[in-house]
């Protein structure tokens, strides 16, 4: 998978030192979910970093198809919502999703069958790990913001907006 190069540009930030102040990871989650049922959960940045920065989702293939009702939320807006179909399954779905304690994402799964299903999904995303990190970097975006492109331009707003508590609307 090759990386989008918003997410290129911010790996390759670095302090005065010398030390990266971004990194990449990905999560996988797998849960059972039993008849006619939902979970909600909200997403808080992992491994108790700052920022995390979803950039790309996919559903596992082995996941049967039109079997989950979805959506994905974050900063009071559905980013995405509908029936999980075979033409979803193993695709990946680009995103861009500034997640923090103050403004969680969050996911709603509801199993539209009458067996158990199991929902397996992978999340891609880079980690900044403190606030003085995320305000180097936002001087670094802002010392070179003439030169950047449009999602770049997006990047250094959400990173400003984002100490703002962010309404979580809808939900179970």
């Amino acid at each position: 998978m090759g990386l989008p190069n918003i997410i290129e540009y911010l790996l390759s930030i670095e302090d005065a030192g010398g030390r990266r102040l971004v990194q990449q990871g990905v999560s996988q989650s797998v849960a059972t979910i039993p008849p006619l049922t939902q979970i909600v959960y909200d997403a808080e940045p992992w491994a108790d970093a700052y920022y995390n920065i979803v950039f790309s989702s996919v559903f596992d293939t082995t996941m049967v198809p039109n079997s989950f009702y979805a959506y994905g939320q974050y900063s009071g807006s559905r980013a995405s919502e509908g029936v999980v179909t075979q033409g979803l399954l193993g695709d990946r779905q680009d995103s861009f999703v500034l997640i923090s304690k103050s403004n969680p994402a969050r996911i709603l799964l509801r199993n539209l069958t009458v067996l158990n299903q199991y929902y397996i999904g992978r999340v891609y995303y880079v980690r900044i790990e403190t606030e003085e990190d995320a305000k180097l970097i936002k001087e670094k975006l802002g010392e070179t913001s003439g030169n950047l492109s449009e999602s770049a331009q997006q990047i250094i707003q959400l990173m400003r907006s984002a100490t703002a508590k962010m309404p979580i609307v809808g939900g179970a």
